[in-house]
């Protein structure tokens, strides 16, 4: 009720808010290979641009992640969706994250 006087829900359809979530879902997932693959590629191997953006110390920084997690809880419809959506996006940021790392980069690895 008190957040409700701060921003009044907005109403959507479920099918629109399934769809919202699971856009952000899959971004979360993409910004948690992005960097990994990033850091695992040597500087000299990435095009010209990728090394002049440099996006591996740009991502490392939690920043940026609090910024977008700032901006799904700002742009979502209602606070209970709002916790919903960020909560996915760092689902998938950091699953993705550590998928990545066991299967591609190879670290943490069973040794039993």
């Amino acid at each position: 009720m008190f957040l409700d006087k701060i921003r009044t829900p907005g109403k959507s359809s479920l099918s629109r808010k399934i769809a919202n979530t699971t856009l952000i879902f899959i971004a979360g997932l993409i910004l948690g290979i992005t960097p990994k693959a990033l850091n695992e590629t040597a500087s000299n191997l990435l095009p010209y641009f990728l090394e002049v953006l440099d996006l591996r110390n740009f991502f490392s920084n939690m920043g940026i992640w609090i910024f977008l997690a700032m901006l799904i809880a700002m742009y979502s419809n209602s606070p209970f969706r709002s916790a919903i959506n960020v909560f996915l996006f760092f689902i998938g940021i950091v699953g993705s994250y550590y998928i990545y790392t066991v299967e591609m980069a190879g670290f943490f690895l069973n040794h039993i």
